[in-house]
């Protein structure tokens, strides 16, 4: 069972279902997850916040989710979701786009405070989007040049470990392609991610 620090009370159904995912797999059972962080040193935005955060010893994993059954990602930018029955919620980011900001937020946060900067700077850090309930196989099968088809979970996905240690390898890979002198990634110990949560989730305190 992965410990949780919970800050989003509201449990909205699409993240208690990715919650029961993560909780019910025994591979994340050394894993600590944040579920709705805030973050108000945000590049873009005046704050932020982030739905899920998972930090392992693989290294460390931003989820943006989107309940619903429509997911609409528009031609000029943005996006919107929700259920037939209910009128649709929008953004100005797609969930690609939110979880991205999210994750750099955090890893600047860290490499500007945490006790071993060298430590983050060999962090994997990768992010991805949960339609829990969306089935987004037509997107999946579209080249897309704003995300890849491996950062999404919907409701035609079936396993929560394989997607989130995709996440982490595919990352990993891309590093090796775009950094010359990439010396590899180093995983947590129980020591780093202890300390790593008491940074991000101290009790009524966001980063």
């Amino acid at each position: 069972m992965a410990k949780l620090i919970e800050y989003n009370k509201k449990r909205l159904d699409g993240e208690e279902y990715f919650w029961n995912l993560i909780n019910e797999e025994p591979y994340f059972d050394d894993w600590t997850v944040i579920w709705g962080l805030a973050i108000s040193e945000h590049q873009k935005k005046q704050e932020g916040q982030s739905d899920f955060v998972l930090i392992g010893p693989p290294g460390i994993v931003i989820i943006e989710i989107k309940g619903g059954n429509k997911h609409i990602f528009k031609k000029g930018g943005g996006f919107e979701w929700g259920a037939d029955s209910k009128p649709h919620m929008s953004s100005k980011e797609t969930p690609f786009q939110q979880a991205s900001g999210n994750k750099y937020a955090i890893r600047k946060y860290l490499e500007e405070n945490f006790r071993s900067r060298s430590k983050i700077k060999k962090t994997i850090f990768a992010h991805g989007a949960a339609f829990p309930f969306g089935d987004l196989s037509l997107i999946k099968k579209k080249a897309n040049i704003q995300f890849h088809s491996w950062e999404i979970w919907d409701s035609n996905s079936t396993d929560i470990k394989s997607y989130i240690t995709n996440l982490i390898d595919k990352t990993t890979d891309n590093l090796y392609e775009i950094l010359n002198h990439y010396e590899g990634p180093d995983n947590l110990s129980p020591q780093d991610i202890t300390f790593i949560v008491q940074y991000l989730a101290i009790e009524g305190k966001a980063i």
